[in-house]
């Protein structure tokens, strides 16, 4: 089942990656080895083993693998280590809590107030080499990190439910939105790193996305030539590993994920900024959101939540 050239070349072209063929058939553990390598690489050490041993077998067809990687030092130097102090982080249930280092700052902050929940935009440093990320330097990319604090301890759930049900305009609404910087009262940000690591076959299902992986119904015909149309069944999702990890410390984030998928048989305008508000207090101590993005294109890198930053994983 070859490759169709029409597949190379949106690979080639658009998302600058590569479409080989492999055997495998004959060589199916060097081709796990073969894509292990790749993620390693393009994630900068970061997630390793991404297939585990035994996922690719003869009956593997296709492999999909995606890996981003991001880097980025908070602008203006944001917080210093020497502000970094212990202190209490409370659980999802509002009565327990674990002791972490919160970094600080004395620099007036990005921050706006909805209803039940505020958000902090931290920038990072830019970077002009157009080698470095997808853009063109004249479309002035502008990446940066909110964090979307419910006011309520055990305010998350509501959150993201909300975040959920209409996540484009949720983040038109209250994320691409001028934030103003005002001064603060008292402002402490977590540290914490995140390892996640799991098959996502199941969850997808459970979101309704169930096509790809019904063996009769699958409509992969876009990247193979296959002889026979009376086999076209076969070429399925059999699998979804993924694995990420985000680290956020004093200096910046680092932050890299990979997807493999294991087949078988808008307009902008910065508004006019309003009045600045009165100081605020921005504490995050309990579970929150976060969001790697980049304005100009709204293209999002990362999103999650922490429950436990005392937790590597």
């Amino acid at each position: 089942m070859p490759l169709k050239p029409s597949f190379k070349e949106v690979a080639n072209g658009i998302f600058k990656t590569k479409a080989k063929s492999v055997d495998f058939k004959n060589n199916s553990e060097k081709v796990l080895k073969r894509v292990n390598r790749w993620v390693k690489k393009e994630t900068n050490g970061l997630i390793q083993d991404i297939l585990p041993n035994g996922s690719i077998d003869i009956h593997t067809m296709v492999i999909l693998a995606n890996a981003p990687y991001f880097k980025g030092l908070w602008k203006q130097n944001q917080f210093g280590p020497s502000l970094t102090k212990k202190s209490k982080f409370f659980l999802l249930d509002g009565n327990n809590s674990v002791k972490i280092p919160f970094m600080s700052s004395t620099k007036n902050q990005c921050i706006i107030c909805f209803d039940n929940f505020k958000v902090l935009q931290l920038p990072y440093q830019s970077r002009t080499q157009e080698t470095d990320f997808p853009f063109k330097p004249s479309n002035n990319p502008y990446f940066y990190m909110c964090i979307i604090l419910p006011d309520q301890l055990d305010g998350l759930g509501e959150l993201i439910e909300k975040v959920s049900s209409d996540s484009a305009g949720f983040l038109d609404r209250h994320v691409s939105l001028y934030h103003p910087y005002v001064q603060t009262t008292k402002f402490k940000i977590p540290k914490f790193n995140i390892l996640l690591d799991f098959e996502v076959s199941r969850v997808l299902k459970e979101l309704g996305i169930v096509l790809p992986f019904d063996d009769s119904k699958a409509q992969l015909t876009e990247m193979v030539n296959i002889d026979n149309p009376s086999n076209i069944h076969r070429l399925h999702v059999s699998k979804v590993y993924h694995k990420c990890f985000r680290e956020v410390d004093e200096q910046g984030t680092e932050a890299a994920a990979s997807t493999v998928s294991r087949s078988m048989l808008r307009g902008y305008c910065r508004r006019s900024p309003p009045p600045p508000p009165p100081p605020v207090d921005f504490v995050v101590n309990h579970p929150f959101m976060f969001i790697i993005r980049e304005e100009t294109s709204g293209m999002v890198l990362f999103m999650g939540h922490v429950l436990d930053p005392s937790l590597n994983s």
